[in-house]
This record gives structure tokens, sequence and C-alpha cells, in this order.
């Protein structure tokens, strides 16, 4: 994989997004009881309305005890927040929350971060997932005008997503090969139809057509309308076209501990920054898809590059094929997950609302 010289190490910002399911432990709920929280799932609005705040609350508590700043709010950039998360389907006595970070560096002690904030959920909640449970990562280069993603970048990019395309798929669980909320770049509906035989024809035209077009990409906030205008892919780049600049990384699924949700945040930095630093010259002859080895390699090398801070996030052992069929949903199904696609459209993805803040752009200009 032919890289440029002159890029030797690398420090992206990024943001995560996690969500799961939590119930109280027994001294948990002891507390949350003398706040008015039910343990059972209340079919009263208000009354499930209060429960949520309460336990949304309370885990951002859970959090700040262990030593990380967290609260309730969606717009404070310097702290992680607690929130709602509308898409996902309560069951038992288990509530539904969404944990998103602060804005995170590859040039701080992240890793640390995340094992503390797990660690203060782990010591109050039992942390439940279903198939509807995802994590994001959100990347970018830095946080202002002057140091976000180029034009040049970003073609960049998108030839590394689309060279490794089947092998990210391969290493997915089943739940997130062909899932409505992240589908592939290249394989969705909406795709535009030249791109999609580009990429089809990959096996007989080589990689150079399609390359090619994302060459022709005059501008990066053209790439959203490029593949489709379509926010839930595998990798979103509708936030090029808003006053933040990340691309969002929406494969992963759902994660319970602090070693996947690390597994998962090194794998999208450590492709990110491979992807940043290779030119794709020999491989636009190419006439094949690559395997799953060559993205663990691409990974892994992307990764090095990042520093001590990123040095063993990614469980390389742990990416390989799964090959498990991928779920296939009902048309009762599809139909549940296009209400709520429409109903989340009407929202800003939660890292970006986070920073979003007019009056805090100069400081973040980053989601």
């Amino acid at each position: 994989m032919a890289s440029s010289s002159l890029v030797s190490s690398m420090t992206l910002a990024f943001g995560l997004e996690m969500e799961f399911f939590v119930r109280p432990h027994a001294e948990t709920a002891s507390k949350l009881a003398k706040s008015g929280w039910n343990a059972g799932i209340n079919e009263n609005k208000d009354k499930k309305t209060l429960n949520r705040n309460i336990i949304r609350e309370a885990v951002a508590r859970s959090i700040r005890d262990n030593g990380v700043p967290a609260g309730v709010a969606r717009r404070d950039y310097g702290e992680w927040s607690v929130i709602d998360e509308p898409s996902l389907d309560e069951f038992g006595d288990y509530w539904r929350v969404e944990i998103v970070s602060r804005v995170l560096s590859t040039a701080d002690e992240w890793q640390i971060e995340v094992e503390r904030v797990f660690g203060g959920l782990v010591d109050d909640w039992d942390i439940n997932l279903t198939t509807g449970c995802s994590m994001h990562i959100h990347v970018s280069t830095g946080t202002t005008n002057t140091t976000r993603f180029t034009t040049d970048q970003v073609r960049r990019i998108i030839k590394g997503i689309a060279f490794y395309e089947e092998a990210i798929t391969k290493i997915m669980p089943a739940d997130r090969k062909n899932n409505e909320w992240a589908m592939s770049n290249f394989k969705d509906p909406k795709t535009p139809a030249a791109l999609k035989q580009a990429y089809a024809a990959v096996p007989t035209a080589t990689w150079a057509p399609l390359f090619a077009k994302f060459d022709g990409i005059k501008m990066k906030e053209m790439v959203y309308r490029e593949l489709g205008e379509n926010k839930y892919l595998s990798w979103n780049f509708y936030h090029l076209s808003l006053n933040c600049g990340t691309i969002e990384f929406r494969r992963p699924p759902g994660v319970r501990s602090a070693t996947d949700a690390k597994h998962w945040a090194g794998v999208a930095l450590g492709f990110v920054s491979q992807a940043l630093v290779t030119d794709y010259t020999r491989e636009k002859s190419f006439k094949q898809y690559p395997p799953v080895n060559a993205l663990v390699h691409f990974i892994a090398i992307g990764a090095q590059r990042l520093g001590s801070n990123c040095k063993d996030a990614v469980n390389l052992a742990a990416l390989k094929e799964d090959r498990s069929a991928a779920t296939v949903h009902t048309a009762r199904e599809m139909q549940v997950i296009a209400r709520k696609k429409t109903e989340k459209d009407k929202h800003m993805s939660p890292f970006v609302e986070k920073v979003s803040k007019p009056a805090l752009l100069k400081l973040t200009e980053y989601s």
C-alpha cells in the first residue's frame, strides 16, 4: 500500500456515541427510589419520562464519581453526556441510554478516560445490549477551520472505504453486515447507480474508474450528495457539509465494556490514519476486493502512527471474518425502522449537537 513519506505521526480528534440499556444494582436502585423512580417500566408516558430522566442523571453521577466530567446536557462539549435514544425499545427492567463523549484527541490518554467511564457504570449498573444498539465514532483531523479535513484527504478516505468495504463487512457480526442504520456506502438503494456499477465492475475494470470518480469531486462538502445523500451508511459524510467537519463510522455493534469501546474506536482511528497517507496509485490497477488480513494490516499500521495513546486499543486478533449470514429484516421491521428514521431526521447526531453552539464554535468547530 503506497503511503506518503511526509507523514510519520498524526493526531486525530474524535468523539464516541454508545447506545445500550442499563439496570441499577440494588444499592443504586434504593437511591433512585427516593427520587421517585419506579423499577418497572410504566406505560404512563409522563412516568416513563420521569424514570428516564432520573436514570440518566444517575448514570452521569456514576461516571462523575469515577473521575470523568459528565452530565445530561447535550451541548456541553467539555464533558460526557448521558442522553435518551428513542430509537431503542426498552424491555424488562432495562432502560435505554446513549453516552456521548466530550471531544477527545489521540494526543491525550483517551483510553484511560474510556476505562473510567465504564468503571463508573459497572460499579452501579448492569449493562445489556440488543441488536438495535450500536457505537458510532466521529473522526476529524482537527477542531478548527485550518486543521479539519481537506478535500484531498476526504478523497483518500473515500478510496480507502471503497477499497476495503468487502473486508469491513466481513468482520462485522450478522446484525451489522447489512444494517439499515449503517448500510454499505456502495450497495445502499440510495447510492447513485454510476457508483454502484463502478464498484461492482472492479473485478473486470479495475479500481481506476471508481477512483477517478472520487478524484472528480471538487469540494469535500459535495461528498454527501455524491454518495446519495444518506446519513445511514457505514461511513457518514453528512457532517462535512455542516459547520463541524467529521466523518462518522456507524458500522460497529453495541459495546458493553471499555475493551470493546476502545477496540472499535481504535479501528476507526487506525483506518482513517492510514487512509490519509495512502495515494492508491498502485491499487487502482488491481482487480480484486482485498481480504480481511489486508484490512487488518491497514488498520494496524494506521493505529501505530497515532502514537502511544492508541497503543493496544485495537484487538487485532478479533479482526477476523464473521461467517454468519447477514440478518434479514421482515417487512414489519422495515416499516418500524423507516418510521424511526423519519423521527431521527428531525435531529442532529448527538455528538454534533453537543458541540454546535454558535458561541463555542471558535473553540470546538468539531462534531
